[in-house]
């Protein structure tokens, strides 16, 4: 939550929510999203004066987490299943804004999108980006044959080209993401050598 707070503070474009505001984004935006037919986790119950949120507890692995234990056929399957998620958001008129890797849940082969507390039905331009941005970023720690895995799946399931400001938020974003994450070396090096190979017909 803090790296993409600190990350998106950066554009004017961007209103940090209070947490009334992020719990409301919670609560809508799962009702939207259902009815795109996009499996969330229930919200079990909610409570604005203390500003607590109680959601179903769903088990699996978080898609990052995911991409480092199974076959990369399966990586593929579900990479073209985020990115068709991320297509259906999008043309519905919304953003997710927060579209990290890890809040993509894998649980008994199906995918659940959560945190949604940057969720905007009114999804501007920049918002929309912002989907890329924090998606491209979250994956750049994973060994480089799995990157480009998860980006293949993912362009299929929502076709699309990169300008140099996509890029630009995605090296951003990546720049302050790690501060958060415990990455070892071989993950540090992988977040590197991705990103010099996304920039590198930038710079």
């Amino acid at each position: 939550m803090h790296n993409i707070g600190m990350w998106l503070s950066f554009y004017p474009e961007f209103h940090f929510y209070a947490v009334k505001e992020r719990i409301g984004n919670e609560i809508e935006g799962r009702k939207l999203l259902q009815n795109l037919d996009i499996s969330v986790p229930e919200i079990l119950w909610h409570d604005d004066r203390k500003r607590t949120i109680c959601m179903e507890m769903v088990g699996g692995k978080n898609f990052l987490e995911y991409c480092k234990s199974v076959d990369s056929n399966l990586i593929h399957d579900f990479s073209r299943k985020i990115g068709g998620t991320v297509e259906n958001v999008h043309n519905a008129g919304y953003a997710l804004v927060d579209c990290r890797s890890e809040n993509f849940i894998i649980s008994e082969d199906k995918l659940y999108a959560l945190d949604l507390e940057f969720f905007s039905k009114n999804g501007t331009k920049f918002q929309k980006k912002c989907d890329f941005a924090t998606f491209y970023g979250s994956i750049l720690s994973l060994n480089p044959e799995i990157y480009k895995t998860v980006i293949m799946g993912f362009n299929e399931g929502y076709p699309h080209e990169l300008t140099k400001r996509d890029m630009m938020m995605i090296a951003g974003f990546s720049s302050l993401y790690p501060i958060s994450l415990k990455e070892n070396l071989d993950e540090t090096k992988n977040r590197a050598f991705n990103l010099f190979n996304l920039l590198k017909n930038i710079i």
